[in-house]
């Protein structure tokens, strides 16, 4: 049977029993001009502490536009960059859980994984090295998506993906009061043991 565990060594100070979500509005609230994120990508993707809250609650309301809801999974295939660390604590944010797999994957690992895990949405770059991950999932629009996949989101640029496919950009211009007012709803009342992430990436977690 499994149990909880908290380990810590000996120090005075207690665990800190904080969501991910309550400890970056902190943070945010404290360094808002200070850089969070500081991208190899250029200035676009260069985000301070108060820029990065402001970019998870827009994807937030948008993931729940897109009716997704507490404990829903997320995929994302992509190597390191901006994105991934936004939709990662969004998704924490909202109760979601972040699906985070291998780029590495072919498309038998593909389709189990997201399988495995019941994913609805797919946060994917257009290529990484010499995998085309359009050509692996067997798609040529976001129409066609294998299932579990209802939602596909493309990050990058316009010019890289086909007309239909929606972009990561377009989810941060999603603005909706009523997603916001569900939003803060949804964090007071998450708890520090809930999962926010299933790491799905190497034989290392096999």
């Amino acid at each position: 049977m499994l149990t909880e565990s908290y380990v810590k060594g000996s120090v005075d100070a207690p665990l800190i029993r904080q969501t991910i979500g309550s400890l970056l509005h902190q943070t945010a609230i404290k360094y808002s001009t200070r850089p969070a994120i500081l991208s190899v990508d250029g200035e676009k993707y260069d985000l301070s502490y108060g820029e990065f809250w402001q970019q998870t609650g827009r994807i937030d309301a948008a993931l729940l536009d897109m009716g997704f809801n507490i404990g829903d999974s997320v995929a994302i295939l992509a190597p390191n960059c901006t994105e991934w660390a936004l939709l990662q604590f969004a998704t924490a944010r909202a109760g979601m859980i972040l699906v985070t797999l291998n780029p590495a994957y072919k498309r038998k690992e593909l389709h189990f994984a997201l399988q495995e895990v019941g994913c609805r949405l797919l946060v994917s770059a257009r290529r990484f090295k010499h995998s085309d991950y359009m050509e692996i999932l067997g798609i040529s629009n976001g129409n066609e998506l294998p299932p579990p996949l209802e939602f596909f989101v493309g990050i990058g640029s316009k010019s890289e993906w086909p007309s239909d496919i929606i972009l990561f950009d377009s989810l941060l211009a999603m603005q909706d009061s009523a997603d916001e007012a569900r939003l803060l709803d949804i964090e007071s009342r998450l708890l520090p043991d809930d999962p926010i992430n299933i790491q799905i990436t190497s034989g290392t977690n096999g």
